[in-house]
C-alpha cells in the first residue's frame, strides 16, 4: 500500500519551521485571526507565537516589532506586558489578553521617569486588583465578583493594599 501524505493549510499552532516558507503568509493569517478572535479571552498561545517566530527568524518580517505589529496587528509594547503577565500566570488557565496586560504592567513610575501616554500601560484600579485576585487569592476574588465584598476591601484584606488611615479634623490623632 502506498504512503499518503495529507496536504492541509498550516493551523496558528504549526510550529513555523514544520512549513514550507511558501506557506508562511497563511500561517501568520491564521495566527492574526486567532489573536482578534481569542485572545480576548485566552491569550496563551501569545508565548508561542513569539518564541516560534524568533526560531524561524521572525516568518519573514525585519524584527520582532515589525512581525508583532505588521504580523499578529498587535502593539509590541503591550505585547511585552502582556509576556510578563503571562509568566504570573496559571500556564493551564485561559488568562484574557487585558488582564495579562494588568498583570505584566509594572507599578507606579520612578520620580524623574516619563509617564507615558499610553492608557493601557497605566492602567491600576478595580480590574488590576480583580486581575491579581482571580491568581493569587481566588476566594476572595469569588466573593468580589458576587457582591459581597469590594475590590479595595478584598485587596485591604488580602494584604496588598493599606487601609486608609484617617486622622481626627480637630485634633489630628489617628484612628
Amino acid at each position: 500500500m502506498a504512503k499518503v501524505k495529507v496536504i492541509r493549510p498550516p493551523l496558528c499552532g504549526d510550529a513555523a519551521n514544520d512549513i514550507p516558507a511558501a506557506q508562511w503568509p497563511l500561517l501568520i493569517e491564521e495566527r492574526r485571526n486567532f489573536c482578534r478572535d481569542v485572545f480576548p479571552d485566552d491569550c496563551r498561545m501569545l508565548m508561542f507565537f513569539v518564541d516560534d517566530a524568533s526560531r524561524a527568524q521572525w516568518l519573514g518580517f525585519k524584527n520582532r516589532e515589525d512581525y508583532l505589529s505588521h504580523g499578529l496587528g498587535l502593539n509590541p509594547q503591550v505585547v511585552a506586558l502582556a509576556l510578563r503577565g503571562l509568566q504570573l500566570t496559571d500556564p493551564n488557565k485561559a488568562t484574557p489578553y487585558d488582564e495579562a496586560i494588568i498583570l505584566g504592567t509594572p507599578g507606579r513610575p520612578r520620580k524623574g521617569t516619563e509617564k507615558g501616554r499610553n492608557p493601557t500601560i497605566l492602567m491600576r484600579g478595580r480590574g488590576y486588583d480583580l486581575a491579581r485576585l482571580d491568581r493569587d487569592y481566588p476566594q476572595l476574588a469569588a466573593r468580589v465578583r458576587s457582591g459581597e465584598l469590594s475590590a479595595n476591601a478584598a485587596a485591604i484584606e488580602a494584604g496588598f493594599r493599606k487601609k486608609p488611615k484617617r486622622h481626627c479634623p480637630q485634633c489630628g490623632h489617628e484612628w
